[in-house]
């Protein structure tokens, strides 16, 4: 079997595994004839030998995981540093500061990796505002977004 047979479904090629295994086997105190008994002996066989090969697509599975890690290890990123106004229209209009630190890799498909987040009430705003100028410094270069004026339904 080839790694990508791990994440086919339905004959074409998907972002993620799913594959179950049922075993259906009957005790042996209940078997009543040698037949049967040849016969689940034959399945036992069989499915450990499906199992050892699924244990080899894992490892395969674990190499490319390898792989990936080393380019995210080895690619270059920068951090974004953003800072959010937001209202909670289900909870009596409340409104939030959301700060947060991102690593951003300058990779294909990589989503970036927040490294700090914090939340202030919206009587804390000073307490955001302060905290985003620290972390500006604490960051020297970093890139910044500030969302907090009020949105064109608020006004």
């Amino acid at each position: 079997m080839a790694l990508d047979k791990l994440f086919t479904r339905y004959g074409h090629l998907q972002n993620e595994m799913d594959i179950n295994i049922h075993l259906n086997h009957t005790r042996a105190d209940k078997i009543d004839n040698t037949n049967h008994i040849a016969l689940e002996d034959r399945r036992a066989a069989e499915e450990i030998n499906i199992f050892l090969a699924y244990a080899e697509l894992l490892k395969e599975y674990r190499k490319t995981l390898y792989d990936r890690a080393q380019e995210f290890y080895s690619a270059d990123y920068k951090y974004l540093l953003k800072i959010t106004r937001t209202v909670e229209m289900w909870k009596n209009n409340k409104k939030f500061y959301t700060i947060t630190v991102e690593k951003i890799y300058n990779l294909p498909k990589a989503r970036p990796e927040t490294v700090i987040t914090e939340a202030y009430q919206g009587t804390e705003r000073h307490k955001a505002l302060k905290r985003f100028e620290e972390l500006q410094k604490i960051y020297p270069n970093i890139e910044t977004e500030k969302d907090i004026d009020k949105k064109y339904w608020e006004r």
